[in-house]
């Protein structure tokens, strides 16, 4: 953990752009970790008899949502903070500004445009669209 290891977080960050970058022992070592969690989901879900038609992973989904988070910043829709978080700003919309670190926004805002996005367009109900 980063308050066991002050420098834990750094060297995760440094492998995930190396990760987003293609670097190819990066992505050997990824494959092999994300194919013994796969594994172990599959064997899991079997046991307790849940089948899916189709996995969605965020390795596959976050290039995609990083893509259209790029597309919102160029058009103003997002912002950058000076530690590099990306911000909205919600004044007005009846909701409130929630910051976040990129870390959070990496992990848990990414995903939730992505995966939806993706299947959209997998399965034909999104064409020629743009979220921004």
């Amino acid at each position: 953990m980063s308050r066991d290891d002050p420098g834990a977080e750094g060297r995760a960050l440094e492998l995930l752009r190396l990760w987003e970058a293609g670097d190819p022992e990066t992505v050997a070592l990824w494959k092999t970790m994300n194919s013994w969690a796969v594994e172990g989901m599959k064997e899991t879900y079997a046991r307790t008899g849940v089948s899916f038609d189709q996995y969605y992973f965020e390795s596959g989904t976050y290039l995609l949502g990083r893509e259209e988070i790029l597309k919102g910043l160029e058009q103003g829709v997002f912002y950058r903070e000076a530690d590099g978080s990306v911000q909205v700003d919600l004044t007005g919309k009846n909701l409130t500004r929630r910051s976040s670190s990129a870390k959070t926004v990496r992990r848990f805002i990414l995903p939730r445009i992505s995966a939806p996005l993706l299947r959209a367009t997998r399965t034909g109900l999104l064409t020629g669209w743009s979220m921004w």
